[in-house]
């Protein structure tokens, strides 16, 4: 499609966000507004917490229940701070 930035990314696939996003290069994407599953267990879900910390400060927490549970949260980039 010739994109080269997301305006805003909503993800809501049970359970596939951490291959999804999980090590890959977030720069180009301004607002993700994520549910994030715990089936992975803490540790995972701490792990992809933290690569999203690289690129993004959090906006809003809808809820964050730890794992197995889930959390919704939108995150913002930090370039628009």
């Amino acid at each position: 499609f010739n994109i080269d930035f997301i305006d805003y990314l909503k993800i809501d696939v049970e359970g596939a966000e951490y291959d999804f996003l999980l090590n890959k290069d977030l720069s180009k994407i301004g607002c993700i507004g994520i549910e994030m599953h715990g089936t992975l267990g803490k540790e995972k879900k701490q792990e992809m917490k933290q690569h999203l910390k690289k690129y993004f400060n959090i906006y809003h927490i809808e809820y964050d229940d730890p794992s197995p549970g889930h959390s919704v949260i939108t995150y913002l980039n930090k370039r628009f701070y």
